[in-house]
């Protein structure tokens, strides 16, 4: 089983092999990881920095439960994805997010592969990738 941050690094992967291979641009489609993971290490040193971390982005405007990508394409579309393993759950503040943002009419998903993720981008935006 993959973890969640094995999904999102084949998501990078293969954006920047689409880049690469001239297969799209940055102007097509523009994906952007937002760094905003919690605590959950086995290490109480990473959680404590983790937590200090949290805590001064919430003061700087990083809400919790922020998807972890923004996805924008041609003709001013906009998506939000938040990567999840086979088993990973939402949070309840992740729910709340998603919540609002499909209520102001953004499509939003819960991936749990690459393909998917890549999936729901072709079904929003209907590129060719």
């Amino acid at each position: 089983m993959q973890t969640e941050e094995q999904i999102c690094r084949q998501i990078n992967k293969t954006y920047e092999d689409l880049l690469a291979h001239n297969i799209i641009t940055e102007n097509d489609l523009f994906i952007n990881h937002v760094a905003n993971e919690g605590s959950g290490s086995s290490n109480p040193h990473i959680n404590r920095v983790m937590a200090f971390r949290g805590k001064r982005c919430r003061e700087m405007g990083t809400k919790r439960g922020f998807p972890d990508y923004i996805i924008s394409w041609m003709d001013k579309g906009m998506g939000y994805q938040e990567v999840k393993n086979s088993t990973g759950r939402l949070t309840k503040y992740q729910k709340i997010i998603l919540s609002i943002l499909d209520s102001q009419g953004f499509p939003t998903a819960v991936p749990r592969s690459c393909n998917e993720f890549f999936d729901n981008i072709k079904t929003w935006s209907g590129l060719n990738i």
